[in-house]
């Protein structure tokens, strides 16, 4: 009762006395601020920001490929002349990518508030593999008058044995992993890294898709 009679008596009076000079002052800080938060928030949503950092956060990984074609010999003498039977086998490295699809990455930022919130896709392959020509080995036997083809058996062998290494890549949760924690730290590190330009301390949140 006391703080409510302490009220009428000094501070509605004094409210009530100089209230534009507050609301004056309240619109000065108001027009200080809030473009100043407009532009932080206008830099953390650039897009064009946005999809650089996810660019970069890509990494690289090198696999082993091994792939083969086998076809058993078939009719008269297939014991002795072994007419059909092809054995194709080859081995080599190829570079994958692994990041993120960049137009899928939503970046929610308050006005007011300290928070950002960065909503992510999961980590994939970005575009094809690319073999590394030097690393190609191959061997290969067959029965008489029995060939490989270099468009059919080598084509199945050599693709086969990609399409397995990109099954690899995809179910590799290490490195799927490691990409995750990668564009979370550089996002983390950009954020962060305006709010110290404006001295104000931002939180990063990261929600998976």
């Amino acid at each position: 009762m006391k703080y409510y009679d302490y009220y009428n008596k000094y501070v509605k009076n004094y409210i009530i006395k100089y209230k534009y000079y507050i609301v004056l002052v309240i619109l000065l800080i108001l027009a200080i601020v809030i473009p100043q938060r407009a532009n932080m928030y206008m830099k953390m949503t650039k897009k064009s920001s946005i999809d650089k950092i996810c660019k970069l956060a890509t990494i690289q990984a090198t696999y082993h490929n091994v792939g083969s074609f086998n076809e058993d010999a078939m009719g008269i003498g297939k014991d002795i002349i072994k007419y059909g039977y092809k054995r194709y086998w080859i081995e080599y490295e190829s570079t994958v990518d692994i990041g993120f699809d960049c137009n899928k990455i939503k970046v929610k930022k308050s006005l007011l508030g300290n928070k950002v919130k960065v909503i992510l896709p999961k980590a994939e392959l970005i575009g094809e593999p690319v073999p590394d020509k030097e690393t190609m080995n191959e061997e290969y036997e067959t029965g008489m008058f029995t060939n490989i083809n270099a468009d059919t058996d080598k084509n199945f062998a050599y693709n086969s044995a990609l399409e397995n290494m990109k099954e690899n890549a995809k179910n590799d949760s290490e490195l799927m992993n490691y990409a995750n924690e990668r564009i979370k730290t550089l996002y983390n590190k950009y954020f962060t890294g305006i709010g110290e330009e404006y001295n104000k301390k931002i939180v990063v949140e990261f929600v998976d898709e």
